[in-house]
């Protein structure tokens, strides 16, 4: 397995939100609101309905003998014993002992889901399963079945209810250097009243205090994000890091002719030559990557031509694996019954329910 380095990245004390500083392996985050049914046997893979952080897929199989919504209102449901999620993390990687992993669900925090390593299990065995509860942060244990696993599947005991919904799936690596910032479940506030709001790790972001220029903001059918307003240093996000390093930044604005850009050791006006994120269309979360070169401290400075919303901060060292390439473009795909199954086409390549690639 390929070994992976990871850049030092300057610690902070964590001041008023949860940001973890952990190294991301998968993130899924509903962002539609769309509401799907499939018939029975059937799976929806859930490209178009979620958005996948430094990569992966999922999809979702409909247990039931007949007909039955798997996605409602944006967000995927198993809806029988027999029903499960499919999970695949990107390219090789593989989950360890030690990795926490985090299912936020639309039910109560009490309710609780199965995790296994085989579609014959998912469908009824169950052997070994590991039982994770809902809005819960659990440790996966070198006893842990789906330890070593590239796919898993998720499902639900006989004993539990239905329908289980899973809004977003998080899985990371506690590491002390690898960064990861996400504001999805972050407190709401404005950033109106504060000069420079600290939010740990490394990364501060700066306000003047005339407006609700930025905060983070609760954001309806999309993850809560950060909110930045503005074309000047007064509002910008900065990040201190230590070493050569890859920034990624996973954004969208209500405008597409808006832009991102990302100057190293001091504040510069964004322009063209400095953008590192430029959206294709409005209201798509869209990622811009920027490798940074060079030793010793500095800060780099981010900053919108327009209000621009920042669904997550990625910190890697430059050459590290960051999952699937343009997977900020969410193209629709076009699904098909062919002899029986299903086939997606997405991108002029044909797949299977299982995500393969079919002739």
């Amino acid at each position: 397995m390929r070994k992976i380095f990871f850049v030092a990245v300057s610690i902070m004390f964590l001041a008023a939100t949860g940001l973890r500083a952990d190294e991301a392996l998968f993130k899924m985050v509903s962002i539609s609101s769309s509401s799907v049914n499939a018939d029975a046997g059937d799976d929806v893979v859930l490209a178009d309905y979620y958005h996948f952080y430094v990569g992966g897929s999922a999809l979702i199989h409909n247990g039931q003998t007949s007909s039955a919504k798997v996605i409602d209102g944006g967000i995927a449901r198993i809806t029988n014993k027999e029903g499960y999620f499919k999970i695949s993390l990107p390219g090789e990687e593989t989950l360890k002992a030690g990795d926490v992993i985090q299912f936020v669900g639309k039910g109560d925090d009490g309710e609780n889901i199965l995790l296994h390593t085989s579609g014959s299990d998912a469908a009824g065995g169950r052997s070994g399963a590991t039982k994770v509860l809902h809005n819960t942060a659990y440790t996966l244990k070198a006893a842990d079945v789906v330890v070593g696993a590239n796919e898993f599947y998720i499902n639900y005991g006989a004993s539990m209810s239905a329908p289980n919904y899973i809004k977003n799936i998080t899985i990371s690596r506690p590491n002390d250097k690898a960064k990861f910032f996400s504001f999805e479940n972050e407190e709401v506030r404005d950033f109106t009243a504060e000069t420079k709001v600290d939010l740990g790790n490394g990364l501060q972001v700066n306000s003047d205090g005339a407006s609700t220029y930025n905060g983070i903001k609760a954001v309806s059918g999309k993850p809560n994000a950060l909110f930045l307003k503005g074309k000047n240093a007064n509002r910008a996000a900065e990040l201190t890091i230590t070493a050569p390093c890859k920034v990624e930044v996973w954004a969208w604005a209500a405008n597409a002719t808006y832009y991102m850009s990302v100057n190293e050791g001091s504040y510069a006006a964004p322009t063209d030559e400095n953008k590192f994120l430029a959206l294709t269309e409005a209201n798509v979360i869209t990622k811009g990557e920027k490798s940074i070169t060079g030793t010793g401290e500095k800060v780099l400075y981010i900053t919108p031509t327009g209000g621009f919303y920042i669904a997550a901060i990625r910190v890697t060292d430059a050459s590290s694996a960051t999952g699937l390439e343009s997977e900020e473009l969410r193209v629709k795909s076009e699904k098909l019954i062919e002899n029986g199954q299903l086939v997606i086409i997405k991108n002029g390549v044909r797949y299977n329910a299982q995500g393969l690639i079919v002739k």
